[in-house]
């Protein structure tokens, strides 16, 4: 009994010892299985914004990322330097960008195709990128290849991402946004200028008419959303707002829309306009 008596004493401190490692080491796999859990169940839910390596698009894309959603971030060039690659770093997890040429229909399927394989689920769609004419002002000096370039980039790519998306949206509640404009508006008085770029933002807005007819029966909606007069390349230094102030209202306003409010033209304080 002696002999048992010393034995229990020696190695009790032992015995105990690897008792706490080993229900610590299991702690510790609950725990990184949990969060590898949610992880992924939380990947692959995403934010699309077209055009983020710059202006509102890559506003939006810091303001998602801190409100702790996940983004597909689209560019023309990867291997052009940006904020989205530093971005990157910080937001690994959380950040996916993909080459995207809207003026090229091949760039669309194949983008269309990479989100596709990788079972995204996308729950906002940005159709931020933009094309701006900014020489035609005049009927009598139009460059035609501009005008093409901003109703190919502005309106008719917007249609065709939509189309080769559809089986990627969320099937519950997936809200498609574009980014209009008050310049495109046929309720506002204003002067002739860049015809390319009026004339594809009021095809956007008739784009976004015809899409809420024909979600009316879906868990889809669509909205038009006028982001101001903001300080961009192509907005201009002298626009009234910044773009962060501008990002954060269309972030909002997009959060606050319904299903009930499918098909309408808001601005970026989530003000409803007409078209």
């Amino acid at each position: 009994m002696r002999l048992l008596h010393i034995f229990d004493a020696q190695f009790r401190p032992l015995i105990i010892a690897l008792f706490l490692l080993l229900k610590l080491g299991v702690k510790n796999r609950m725990v990184t299985s949990r969060s590898q859990s949610m992880n992924n169940g939380y990947s692959k839910q995403r934010v699309l914004i077209t055009g983020a390596n710059r202006g509102i698009g890559l506003e939006l894309t810091k303001q998602y990322l801190a409100n702790q959603r996940c983004v597909i971030a689209s560019c023309r060039d990867l291997n052009e330097p940006s904020e989205l690659r530093e971005l990157q770093q910080q937001y690994t997890n959380q950040l996916m960008i993909e080459e995207l040429e809207l003026s090229d229909k091949l760039s669309i399927e194949t983008f269309c195709d990479r989100i596709a394989a990788k079972n995204y689920s996308v729950q906002v769609m940005i159709n931020n990128a933009g094309f701006l004419d900014r020489q035609n002002q005049s009927i009598f000096s139009i460059d035609y290849e501009a005008a093409h370039n901003a109703l190919s980039i502005n309106a008719l790519a917007p249609l065709y991402l939509v189309h080769k998306l559809l089986a990627s949206l969320d099937s519950e509640n997936a809200k498609i946004v574009m980014i209009s404009s008050d310049m495109g508006s046929l309720s506002i008085a204003q002067p002739a200028a860049w015809y390319g770029y009026r004339m594809s933002k009021a095809a956007v807005n008739m784009l976004v008419h015809n899409l809420s007819s024909e979600f009316r029966q879906s868990t889809h909606s669509v909205f038009a959303i006028h982001p101001g007069w903001v300080q961009t390349d192509m907005g201009g230094d002298d626009a009234a707002i910044s773009v962060s102030d501008s990002a954060v209202g269309i972030l909002t306003t997009i959060d606050k829309l319904s299903k009930q409010q499918c098909g309408g033209y808001y601005d970026f304080t989530g003000k409803l306009m007409d078209f």
